[in-house]
C-alpha cells in the first residue's frame, strides 16, 4: 500500500514539476534563447532516458535493488539542490482570487486563452490527435512485434532501444534548425518526417534482421524528428504566452492532450480485435498523419526566423 501511495504522490509531483518547469524557463532566459534552452533541457532528459535504465540495472546487479532505489532518491535530492541554487529573483504577481473559486477561474482563463488563440489551439489539437493515435498504436505494437513479425525479446529490445539515440540527436539539433530553416519550416518538416514514417511499420514483414533494422530506422527517425518538433512547438508556445499565464497554458495543453490518451488505449484494443494487428498498426499510424492537417492550415507554418510576440492577456 505504501508503494501505491508513493507512486501516486510521485505522479502528482511530476505533473506539477513539468508544468512549472515549462512556465519557468521563459523567466530565466531571453526570448531569443528559448529554443537553445529547450534544446538543452531536451538533450539532458534524453541522455537520462538512455543512461538511467542502464545505470539502474548495473546498480541492481552489483549493489542490490534497495541500494539502487536509495541512489535514485539521492539523485532527486541533488536535483532539488541544483534548482535551489538558481540565482534568479522571480517576480510573483498576486492572484485576483484564492481558494477553490480562484483555482477554477484560473483553469477557465487557461482554457479560454488556449482555444481563443489560433496558434495555441492548433498546437493543442495536434497534441491531442497525436496522443490519441500514439496510445492506440502502443497497445497494438507490443503485440504486433512478437505475434505478427515473430520477433524475439532481444530483437524487440533492439527496436525499442533505437528510440533513445533518436531522442538525444533530435534534442541536440532542435535548437539549431529554426535558425537555418525558420520556425514554420522546421515545424512542418519535422512533423511530416516523424508522422509520415510511422505507417511504414505496417508493411514490414518477417522476423529477419532486415525487419529489425527497418523498425529500428523507423523508430530512430520518429524519435529524432518528433523531439525536434516538440522542442520547436514548445518554444513557440512559450514565446506567445504572457509570463503570467505560462503555467495555466502549459497545464491546459497537458490536460487536454494527455486526458484523451485513455480513449486511445481503448481504441487500440478494439482495433486489434476488429482489424487484426497489422491492420490496427496501419490505422493507428495513419492517425498520426491526421495531426498534420490542422498544422498545415495554421499560421504556425508561416513563422519565420523571429519568434512571435506574446499575445494580449
Amino acid at each position: 500500500s505504501w508503494l501505491y501511495l508513493l507512486g501516486f504522490l510521485a505522479g502528482c509531483c511530476t505533473v506539477l514539476f513539468d508544468v512549472a518547469a515549462q512556465a519557468y524557463l521563459p523567466r530565466l532566459v531571453e526570448r531569443e534563447d528559448l529554443a537553445a534552452g529547450n534544446s538543452a533541457l531536451g538533450s539532458s532528459q534524453s541522455a537520462a532516458t538512455i543512461g538511467g535504465p542502464a545505470l539502474g540495472g548495473v546498480l541492481v546487479q552489483w549493489l542490490t535493488a534497495p541500494v539502487a532505489v536509495l541512489a535514485a532518491s539521492v539523485s532527486y535530492l541533488i536535483s532539488v539542490v541544483n534548482i535551489w541554487l538558481i540565482r534568479h529573483r522571480e517576480h510573483i504577481e498576486p492572484t485576483e482570487s484564492t481558494g477553490a473559486a480562484g483555482t477554477l477561474k484560473q483553469v477557465k482563463d487557461g482554457l479560454v486563452l488556449v482555444f481563443r488563440n489560433e496558434q495555441l489551439r492548433t498546437m493543442t489539437i495536434m497534441a491531442s490527435v497525436f496522443n490519441l493515435s500514439f496510445t492506440a498504436f502502443e497497445v497494438v505494437f507490443v503485440q504486433y512485434m512478437p505475434h505478427t513479425l515473430g520477433l524475439s525479446a532481444g530483437e524487440i529490445g533492439l527496436v525499442m532501444a533505437a528510440l533513445g539515440p533518436g531522442f538525444l540527436i533530435g534534442a541536440l539539433f532542435a535548437g539549431k534548425l529554426p535558425k537555418r530553416l525558420g520556425y514554420g519550416r522546421t515545424i512542418i518538416l519535422t512533423a511530416c518526417v516523424a508522422n509520415l514514417v510511422m505507417p511504414l511499420i505496417a508493411v514490414v514483414h518477417g522476423g529477419s534482421w532486415l525487419a529489425v533494422g527497418s523498425l529500428m530506422l523507423i523508430n530512430f527517425l520518429f524519435a529524432s524528428f518528433g523531439v525536434a518538433n516538440n522542442v520547436t512547438m514548445l518554444t513557440i508556445r512559450q514565446s506567445i504566452t504572457p509570463d503570467s499565464l505560462q503555467g495555466r497554458v502549459a497545464a491546459t495543453n497537458r490536460f487536454v492532450a494527455m486526458g484523451i490518451a485513455p480513449l486511445g488505449a481503448l481504441a487500440g484494443g478494439f482495433l486489434g480485435s476488429a482489424a487484426g494487428l497489422r491492420g490496427a498498426v496501419l490505422i493507428t499510424t495513419l492517425g498520426f498523419c491526421l495531426a498534420l492537417i490542422p498544422l498545415a492550415t495554421s499560421s504556425l507554418v508561416r513563422i519565420k526566423h523571429a519568434l512571435p510576440d506574446p499575445i494580449a492577456e
